[in-house]
């Protein structure tokens, strides 16, 4: 199927379910700059960010980038908004084959969502979440697919504060080695996605292979003055 070329923005009105060909550059910055190397954390805040759907039960959180400068040092006023903060990402790439052509690439993102309100609270952000993986699953570029792996709540040592980490994946699969991008997921940032990578340069054969000499054994040790 052709693909359909889009505003940087998501559009409005229900989600794009029933369009798997469309692709989406989100305004991110490592996809907009060019030569930037797309940064994980940030395409999936932008993601949550783009598509949270508020409503009365469940207003828009706030969603950072853990240690990022648009929080306010390290602090998270849970009385006035939930948060969602989009943890320390793992890429993993793995050869594909042995001609360092291609490559399968893996991104692990962990999403920590915090809130005082409720437990159900909690679960329902991690709803939120899901559906909007599950709704944008092959449509963001630079990856093939997003998949959402698990949640894991967390209790211990806590009081009226519910918290809990959903990991989700973005994964890429036969792509160039350098550019890591396959041919319809080009953002302005890196357009040429579709360049094959240099091989190696042809191998110059010597025209004369030289016989290595003869190694000369090192000189017999002198006697010392102290003996």
């Amino acid at each position: 199927m052709p693909v359909i070329l889009v505003p940087t923005t998501l559009p409005p009105g229900p989600p794009l379910t029933s369009i798997p060909c469309v692709k989406i550059t989100l305004p991110t910055p490592s996809l907009l700059e060019a030569g930037a190397e797309p940064v994980p954390p940030e395409i999936v805040r932008d993601l949550i960010r783009s598509a949270w759907i508020a409503v009365e039960r469940l207003p828009k959180p706030e969603i950072h980038v853990m240690n990022d400068i648009t929080m306010a040092g390290e602090q998270m006023h849970l009385d006035r908004a939930d948060y969602i903060i989009i943890g320390e990402v793992r890429a993993d790439e793995k050869q594909r084959g042995h001609s360092y052509t291609f490559k399968d690439v893996d991104i692990v993102v962990p999403i920590e969502i915090h809130t005082k309100r409720s437990r159900q609270r909690l679960y329902d952000m991690m709803a939120e979440v899901r559906r909007i993986v599950y709704t944008y699953k092959q449509a963001i570029r630079p990856y093939q697919q997003i998949y959402y792996d698990t949640f894991q709540e967390s209790a211990v040592g806590q009081h009226l504060y519910w918290r809990g980490t959903t990991t989700i994946r973005l994964t890429s699969r036969v792509v160039p080695i350098i550019s890591g991008i396959s041919t319809g997921f080009e953002t302005p940032s890196r357009p040429n996605a579709a360049t094959r990578v240099p091989q190696r340069p042809t191998r110059v054969e010597a025209p004369v292979i030289e016989e290595p000499e003869e190694p000369v054994p090192p000189a017999e040790p002198g006697t010392s003055d102290l003996f």
